[in-house]
């Protein structure tokens, strides 16, 4: 079997089993979770303790839905079809269809971290975005890969993952705070992309502008929101 079928086997058979994941989580823990927690009338509310991210995803997803209801499947959707974008991406990055088969089977058979997913609060966005940075890292190390299982990262479609990256984290700062700690992923995936890029080193400004444009842009739009809500230009009360 060529590399390349195997590849779309693996890809085809874990969304397969995704999507029956998906059914049971919904069928089992929507009855058992308590939607509504402590903290979730603030995010639904957007008061003016909380980041822009969250509630206008809460927002977006009431005014298409209509009901908070709504929250736990298109949160677990999102988590489980960034969970599989990871291990896709981890699969290309290593070669390793067992290494990506055993990250997706941590992620998405842990229910102590998918039960999240049917709560009104920041964990399981915050943690569906990291594995879309990390996704998008591996992306960008890998970049395009040969049957030797070389990988090279090149100009042409590199800076795309790390534009990926630069938005995953902006988002995840717009939903908590503590995605801050985050932005320390840029500047090193710019290094080392750049210094393994074979393109990238006569289009520099190109990468520098792909690492900084999306997180500034989200980031922007955050601190507008706020300033629409509550009056003040940051991204949170404190």
């Amino acid at each position: 079997m060529s590399a390349a079928r195997f590849r779309h086997r693996f890809a085809w058979g874990s969304a397969a089993l995704l999507v029956l994941a998906y059914g049971a989580y919904l069928a089992l823990l929507t009855p058992t979770i308590k939607l509504m927690q402590y903290d979730s009338d603030g995010y639904l509310g957007f008061n003016s303790q909380r980041t822009a991210g969250y509630p206008l995803l809460l927002k977006t997803i009431v005014g298409l839905f209509g009901t908070p209801a709504a929250v736990p499947p298109v949160q677990l959707a999102l988590y489980l079809a960034a969970a599989w974008f990871l291990a896709l991406s981890l699969r290309r990055l290593t070669g390793s269809p067992l290494l990506a088969a055993v990250v997706l089977a941590t992620v998405t058979l842990n229910t102590e971290v998918v039960k999240y997913c049917f709560m009104i609060m920041t964990e399981a966005p915050f943690i569906t975005l990291i594995m879309l940075a990390l996704g998008a890292t591996c992306r960008l190390l890998s970049g395009t890969g040969n049957e030797t299982g070389v990988h090279q990262t090149g100009a042409d479609g590199g800076w795309r993952w790390l534009a990926l990256l630069s938005a995953a984290v902006g988002f995840a700062i717009a939903v908590r705070p503590v995605g801050y700690a985050l932005l320390v992923m840029l500047p090193l995936a710019l290094a080392l992309a750049i210094g393994r890029a074979t393109g990238w080193r006569r289009a520099p400004t190109k990468a520098v502008m792909a690492a900084i444009v999306p997180v500034t842009l989200v980031l922007a739009l955050s601190t507008a929101a706020y300033h629409d809500r509550h009056g003040q230009w940051r991204t949170q009360s404190f």
